[in-house]
Parts: structure tokens; sequence; C-alpha cells
């Protein structure tokens, strides 16, 4: 027996990316994504993450060209609404001490650091948290949020597959 019309609901959610009502989507760059989606994932709100790629020109690019065409290394993070702003003070208080400065001058451009918003609420939310969290040391880049490119299922849970996160 088939189903055809939840077969296309399902299909619609998925290509659509839609969330439930009660959650919302956070996305972050900030080095390597392996090992910014194993400090997301040991939050205990944090419901799912996916590595991928973010910020480029090309369409579906892979770990080999993601770089040479300006994508950056990006964390897409499910959560509930209304852990969306602990998640984020977590993420000030302890992910990288330098989080930008230090991270570009050493890894490069494809290892940025930045925040992306999917509304004005997250963007009025993030720029008021990296006004009390930035220094001249550590800097916020906050961006819209551009297409999310999902990374190879090798790099998924790579950290939970390979090493412990320090």
């Amino acid at each position: 027996m088939t189903y055809p019309r939840f077969t296309f609901i399902l299909i619609s959610l998925l290509i659509c990316g839609c969330t439930p009502k009660d959650e919302t989507t956070l996305m972050v760059s900030s080095g390597c994504f392996w090992k910014v989606q194993g400090f997301f994932d040991e939050n205990k709100n944090v419901i799912s993450s996916t590595c991928g790629y973010t910020g480029g020109k090309s369409q579906n690019p892979t770990y080999e060209n993601a770089k040479k065409n300006g994508h950056v290394e990006a964390v897409r993070i499910q959560i509930k609404e209304a852990d969306y702003e602990s998640v984020l003070k977590h993420f000030f208080e302890n992910f990288p001490a330098k989080r930008i400065k230090a991270k570009n001058e050493m890894h490069g451009k494809m290892f940025r650091a930045r925040i992306y918003y999917f509304d004005d609420k997250q963007k009025k939310l993030l720029a008021k948290l990296s006004a009390q969290y930035d220094d001249e040391e550590t800097i916020t880049v906050i961006l819209a949020a551009q297409e999310f490119y999902t990374a190879e299922d090798d790099h998924q849970d790579w950290y939970k597959k390979r090493c412990k996160i320090n």
C-alpha cells in the first residue's frame, strides 16, 4: 500500500528544511567543523547537528573543493526555541577563547568564525551577546544565513567515531 500524500508531505518537509514550531536552527562556523560539532553535541539542549559548508560561490561543494570555492566549514544545529539563548551563551563562554583572530591567522579563511542568523529576532540577540562577550582579541562576525550544503557522510559525527574533544 502506498501513501502518496504522506510521501509528498515528507519530501516537502525534507526539501524546505522545515523545523517543528518549537525548534529553531543555529548555524556556526568557527574552525574545523569536527570540533565545532563535537562541542555543540555535548550540550544537552542540542537536538541534532550536521557538518557542512556555506558562504561560497559553488553549489554542492565537497571537502576537496570547498576552500577554493570560498566556502567555510560550518555546523547547522537544531535546538528548542526556548534554549537558543542559553546555547549561544554556552558557545560565547566556552568555545575557543579567541574565536576569530587566532583561527584566521593560523588556519586561513575556510576556518573563519561566524554565527549566522535566520530572522531578525536571532540577529538582535546575536548583536547583544556579541557586544557583551567580544573585545579587541575576540570578534564575532554575524551574518545572514546562506545556503548550507551538508558535508560528506564520513565528516558527520567524526569526533564520536575517532576521538574525544578536549
